[in-house]
């Protein structure tokens, strides 16, 4: 199960965002095509059943994929991007370029227009590409501006115009480490033409030393010890991505009576706890204190992007999360727990978004941004105790249920929520 935490304060508290560095890399490569002889032909795809699934998630995307309206009209424009493709490898790394016609060119709003363009991205859910793509329009006064070249000045200019668009926007990405390694990380960039290497920092190890780097699809970083100058690995930029780098082996090692004894007391006592401090809270927002949507229906554009991000990144990037000294909230012990780290720039556009979900819950009263967390895996075994949040980060949050795997449908996942009566309920996810 995958749980993606967020919240907003309604007075000012602490960032308490996941504790990590980063180092801004990014390396635009603007080409100008020439004329190309032959160009092979583009697939054409009518509906989204048919865009290019996933070997072992037909319902989610395969790879990156560019498209453009299938429209006799918009050869030329076609023609101009399929060479700009050609000439600039960056342009074409881990993306492929496709036309769509009939019901998908009208669901994704490219029928009969020329000047559009959008992006979607691998590990997206098929029924969620509607949503979730980044997307390109001609602005109306560059259509009559241009600046010349071989095509008319329209068609020149909108060109360029999608260029300076496509790069940063659909070619940009960010790559994320946390190191359990004995040595610290040097971290490189790999020049691909030259074979040199910048270097980018150091990767320190442990989750408090997390580093997210700004890149493009397509660059390369390679990790070194240090310490040894032993080579560690490469790795390469295909989607905004989180990487583990020798991860520690869970073992669960059996308490002796006495001491799961002493765990009991302990989880009493912090339900006591918890359940004290529930008594200082001042102020309500909304009759009972919680509410349950769904998500997809909200902001199937959020959704979308919170998917393929876990889809692309839940086999490699959850990783132990570190419980030391943080009390007996989850059963670490027993389960261990997984978490997936988020990215800067997709998690600020969640929580932006999901920001004015909650504000219009509590009656449109404004909040400030202040922490999201996750994503968080919870194993079969695991539990989190009842809690209160903080008072002065928390005063509305929400809780993402991002994906149940393995288990049984019948036996859904249940929240526990206390109301402001003292009710105890049971949410089901």
């Amino acid at each position: 199960m995958g749980v993606l935490r967020f919240s907003s304060g309604a007075r000012k508290g602490s960032l308490l965002q996941p504790a990590g560095s980063r180092l801004g890399f990014l390396v635009l490569l603007v080409l100008f095509p020439t004329t190309a002889t032959t160009r092979a032909p583009l697939p054409v795809y009518s509906t989204f059943d048919e865009l290019p699934g996933d070997v072992d998630a037909p319902g989610h995307l395969k790879g990156h994929l560019l498209v453009l309206p299938a429209d006799g009209a918009c050869e030329g424009v076609t023609a101009q991007v399929t060479d700009f493709f050609a000439a600039a490898a960056h342009a074409r790394a881990h993306r492929s370029v496709g036309l769509a016609s009939g019901e998908l060119a009208a669901e994704l709003g490219l029928a009969g227009h020329c000047g559009r363009a959008l992006c979607l991205e691998k590990g997206t859910p098929k029924a969620l590409a509607k949503h979730w793509n980044l997307r390109f329009e001609a602005a109306a006064e560059a259509r009559k501006a241009g600046w010349g070249g071989n095509l008319s000045d329209a068609e020149a200019f909108r060109l360029r115009e999608f260029q300076d668009w496509y790069l940063p926007e659909c070619q940009g990405a960010e790559i994320g480490f946390v190191s359990y390694h004995d040595n610290p990380i040097n971290v490189f960039w790999v020049d691909e033409a030259t074979g040199g290497r910048v270097e980018q920092g150091l990767l320190r190890r442990g989750e408090r030393n997390t580093a997210w780097r700004s890149s493009h699809i397509g660059h390369k970083f390679a990790l070194v010890d240090a310490e040894t100058a032993e080579e560690l690995g490469t790795y390469e930029v295909k989607y905004t991505s989180f990487y583990a780098i020798f991860p520690e082996k869970f073992t669960v090692d059996p308490l002796s009576a006495e001491e799961l004894l002493q765990k009991e007391r302990e989880i009493q006592s912090t339900l006591r706890f918890e359940y004290d401090r529930s008594r200082g809270v001042k102020r309500s927002f909304t009759p009972t204190g919680f509410a349950k949507g769904g998500l997809p229906q909200l902001d199937p554009y959020v959704w979308g992007s919170v998917q393929a991000f876990y889809h692309n990144n839940k086999a490699h990037g959850a990783v132990r999360e570190e419980w030391d000294h943080k009390g007996l909230y989850v059963n670490w012990w027993e389960a261990e727990p997984l978490v997936i780290q988020m990215p800067w720039k997709l998690k600020t556009m969640w929580h932006d978004r999901m920001r004015i979900l909650v504000e219009e819950w509590i009656g449109g009263e404004a909040l400030e941004r202040t922490d999201i967390y996750g994503i968080r895996v919870y194993q079969r075994g695991a539990r989190l105790l009842s809690h209160v949040d903080r008072f002065e980060t928390h005063a509305a949050s929400l809780i993402v249920n991002v994906a149940q795997e393995g288990t049984d449908p019948d036996t859904p996942w249940p929240v526990e929520i206390y109301d402001h009566s003292d009710h105890l309920h049971e949410v089901r996810f």
